[in-house]
């Protein structure tokens, strides 16, 4: 990822996710320029959400851990507790979380 981003110079990076389970967004979140997460949707559909011809209306069904050891504590018995990813602008990528293409968190109401 740091390669890539180093490779692209200006060009903006976006990273597109295939979740099964919530990953750890710390690893590579400082070196793109976008995060898509998807679960199982069509490369067509993430592409045309790229190239602007749909706009994002999801929002995570999950939360995504702060680091490694935030997901050694988890206990798998007990709902939302985990401490959350906080990227640089303050956005916790928390369950409910969505942001539209200009930086705006999505309503409630998908």
């Amino acid at each position: 990822m740091i390669n890539t981003k180093k490779t692209m110079g200006e060009k903006p990076v976006i990273v597109c996710v295939t979740m099964h389970n919530p990953v750890v967004c710390r690893e590579f979140e400082p070196y793109a320029d976008a995060i898509l997460a998807e679960f199982g949707v069509s490369t067509k559909a993430v592409l045309d959400m790229i190239s602007g011809g749909a706009v994002p209306k999801g929002r995570l069904p999950v939360q995504l851990p702060k680091d490694m050891e935030t997901v050694e504590r988890h206990q798998e018995d007990v709902a939302f507790d985990l401490e959350v990813y906080k990227d640089e602008t303050g956005n916790c990528y928390d369950y409910g979380f969505g942001l539209n293409f200009q930086g705006e968190e999505l309503s409630a109401k998908i």
